[in-house]
């Protein structure tokens, strides 16, 4: 006799934060500055709190060709996303959002500022700026780490400071852009060791490049493409990279995020064509290809122990799409 017998998990956890908000806005403009100042006040009953999130933007024409921007804000942020890796839900990768509570998932705070500098003449835009930010209340298990790190817990800081450069060109039948960041992001984990290091999403530099042309009135050709330095990422102690962890052998990673993957570079096409369906009825059909060149970019890498050899880890690699072709439609009503 054979006989089946099927099994099912489920878990419920019910939590509630409730919050109340107020906000207020100021804004002045006139033919050479414009000015706006918000500020949302929030409370929140579980935390006995009061958090402030003032904004302020800023725009002043120095004279018809250049202008400074300066901008400035704070914000918050009650829900985190937690990811379980697949040692410690099933067997399965499972991203999950959780409510900030008082024990180790703290609300997150975000401080952030900016100033720049624009030119415009004849359409074309030339548009640089500064940022700073610095983010409190990450967590560790947020952060999705492939290292020694993956399953502690903790809670830190980022900060990330960088350069951004922008160079726009419209004419009638076309329009471009180039657009080119630097940029340094770090953690901050006081009770790691070491404490400082970088960011998972730590991209030095990054181009992107953009090009549509109207080739007939309802017909347009598109190219687009980015290159960008490599993600970081941390590779095993040379020569001892598994070491024995109670009954089970794990990689031995070294220091977190000293190492980049290859720069990743990919270019798009598209041809999108444009028509009326009906009367009070526009539509368009959009044909297009996603990484063209084929490019196998690597997007992730982390190690596993080599199941034929406990002494060695094995390199698994998560890779972007390679070409892709794709077809939509759509109607306006």
């Amino acid at each position: 006799m054979f006989r089946c017998v099927l099994f099912s998990y489920d878990k419920v956890k019910k939590e509630v934060l409730i919050s109340q908000a107020l906000f207020s806005e100021l804004e002045f403009n006139n033919q050479e500055t414009y000015a706006r100042l918000d500020i949302r006040a929030n409370y929140f009953q579980k935390f006995n709190a009061f958090i402030l999130e003032p904004r302020l933007n800023i725009r002043q024409k120095l004279s018809h060709l250049f202008a400074v921007k300066l901008q400035g804000e704070f914000k918050n942020q009650s829900v985190t996303q937690i990811i379980d890796f697949q040692d410690d839900f099933l067997g399965v990768e499972n991203r999950r959002w959780i409510l900030a509570n008082t024990k180790n998932v703290p609300i997150s705070k975000s401080k952030q500022a900016s100033l720049g500098f624009e030119y415009n003449h004849r359409n074309w835009i030339l548009d640089v700026e500064g940022y700073y930010k610095v983010v409190n209340g990450i967590t560790l298990s947020n952060e999705g780490f492939y290292n020694n790190f993956q399953y502690l817990k903790a809670s830190g800081r980022y900060k990330v400071k960088g350069l951004e450069f922008l160079v726009n060109k419209t004419a009638s039948h076309y329009s471009t852009w180039l657009s080119y960041t630097y940029s340094v992001n770090d953690y901050e984990f006081k009770i790691l060791n070491p404490p400082v290091f970088p960011n998972n999403m730590d991209i030095r530099h990054s181009v992107s490049l953009a090009f549509n042309y109207n080739i007939l009135e309802p017909l347009e050709i598109s190219l687009g493409g980015i290159w960008r330095s490599g993600k970081p990422y941390t590779k095993p102690v040379e020569g001892h990279e598994t070491i024995q962890n109670g009954n089970d052998i794990v990689v031995n990673y070294g220091d977190p995020n000293r190492d980049n993957l290859e720069d990743f570079m990919r270019l798009d096409a598209s041809l999108n064509y444009g028509f009326n369906l009906s009367k009070g009825m526009i539509s368009s059909v959009r044909v297009g290809v996603i990484n063209i060149l084929n490019r196998k970019n690597v997007i992730n890498t982390y190690y596993e122990v080599n199941p034929e050899d406990s002494s060695s880890a094995i390199a698994i690699e998560n890779k972007s799409l390679g070409l892709t072709p794709n077809v939509s439609f759509r109607c306006h009503f």
